[in-house]
């Protein structure tokens, strides 16, 4: 596939003088017909590495709704891009074939202004669904949920359920799921039925009658990575989002949930290595923006790691000779026992499988832990100092230091990240090399 991708980019770059001049020439519709033969993600790739001149040209030949589909797969910038370039009859027709979800992840990347001014070209219905949308953040449950979510009324019965189902369009923009969601007169979410319910059960009886009340739904403004936790945890390949009063939005999809975790692990990445996540693409992000975002991070670092070397200084006169061979093993052990409690505590908060109501328990387990594990390393420090001709009092001011580090160590790697998240901020930023640095200075 990549090599098929390369070859078009090749062929479209050679032809872009063509494109440029002659839209409906026989080259340029024989690349179309190519192209569309691609998934739209593809095309994205393709349209994005071809030379500027063929890039418009060549995307406003597209069917529409590919269009649509292929314009959701560019980058932030590059959608921005492309919205301004198009006539206003092209951005109406680009903004039809988008559903809500998409409209509302679009004009989420513009400024304030400019969502003003083309959010006017929407019917009255979509633009108050979109601007009630766009007061959630991207990242909430109202931010990441399909609100084109088909739901039925408590009032019908299943022969009527069955048949407005089969009445609907689902090639626009709605999506039937096994899981339908049931409403009352309020819109107020009650519950929800299997679609083989509906099949299995005589057609006069009541959707009530076969409804599950006990339904696991959660607020629109709870953050994703909750939101991945809490899907994890119950096993849910659906979960509905209802406001304060109850009332049904739309249902975070097995799709959502998967880009919501990729998204979180993209972030989670970045804060491990002690970076601002970016949301461009790569190439995209200035060298000098770049630079200044990794550099900031490198020389705070970097100053942290000289109070090593200060506290080394000063006691240089108890430290020359034989301990200062093993000053690299001590703050290495120190780091790698750190990294590890740190990464189980924020593997265990990410799947939920660890709560800040068992931080008590969970600190006081890896104290328990990391004295066994101190005194197991101690004994192999000691054995290894003693063979290599070193003197018993050399090996027991080695191995209690181990034992001491490895403890302080695992308190820190623990506290840590539970500290964090008790603040509100990720723990991923405990992990990589800031902790290693703190143990460094530590040990």
């Amino acid at each position: 596939m990549v090599e098929n991708i390369e070859r078009m980019v090749a062929a479209i770059n050679e032809s872009a003088k063509s494109i440029a001049c002659n839209s409906k020439s026989n080259k340029v519709n024989q690349l179309l017909r190519r192209l569309e033969h691609f998934f739209p993600a593809d095309i994205s790739d393709i349209l994005e590495s071809v030379d500027s001149d063929c890039l418009f040209p060549l995307f406003k030949l597209l069917e529409s709704s590919l269009k649509a589909d292929v314009f959701m797969e560019f980058s932030a910038p590059r959608r921005k891009n492309v919205f301004t370039l198009c006539n206003p009859e092209e951005r109406e027709i680009l903004l039809d074939c988008l559903t809500i979800d998409e409209l509302v992840d679009f004009f989420d990347e513009l400024p304030d202004e400019d969502t003003q001014k083309y959010i006017k070209v929407l019917n009255k219905n979509e633009r108050q669904k979109i601007l009630s949308l766009l007061e959630f953040s991207e990242t909430s449950a109202a931010g990441i949920m399909d609100s084109e979510v088909i739901v039925l009324n408590d009032s019908m019965t299943i022969s009527k359920a069955v048949s407005l189902l089969q009445r609907i369009d689902y090639d626009h923009d709605k999506s039937l799921y096994r899981t339908i969601y049931v409403i009352n007169s309020k819109r107020q979410l009650i519950g929800s039925i299997l679609i083989e319910d509906l099949i299995l059960n005589a057609a006069s009886k009541k959707i009530t009658s076969i409804l599950k009340y006990d339904l696991l739904s959660i607020k629109a403004d709870v953050d994703q990575d909750e939101i991945v936790s809490y899907m994890r945890r119950y096993n849910l390949e659906i979960l509905p989002v209802v406001n304060e009063e109850g009332i049904f939005l739309g249902a975070i999809t097995g799709k959502k949930l998967t880009k919501a975790m990729g998204e979180e692990t993209s972030e989670d990445i970045f804060r491990m290595a002690s970076m601002k996540p970016i949301e461009e693409d790569y190439f995209e992000i200035s060298t000098s923006t770049m630079i200044f975002q990794r550099g900031w991070v490198l020389a705070v670092l970097m100053l942290l790691q000289s109070v090593s070397t200060l506290i080394i200084n000063h006691y240089e006169s108890i430290l020359v000779g034989f301990l200062l061979a093993y000053v690299g093993m001590l703050t290495s052990t120190g780091g790698n026992s750190g990294s590890q409690v740190s990464a189980l505590v924020i593997e265990g908060l990410a799947s939920g499988s660890l709560r800040l109501s068992q931080a008590l328990r969970f600190v006081v387990r890896e104290i328990f832990m990391s004295t066994v594990l101190g005194i197991l390393l101690g004994l192999i420090a000691f054995l290894r100092i003693y063979l290599l001709g070193g003197s018993l009092f050399e090996g027991y001011i080695v191995s209690i230091t181990i034992v001491f580090i490895v403890i302080v160590s695992a308190v820190l790697g623990a506290v840590t990240p539970l500290f964090l998240k008790r603040l509100g901020m990720d723990p991923a930023y405990s992990a990589g090399p800031l902790l290693a640095t703190v143990m460094d200075i530590i040990g």
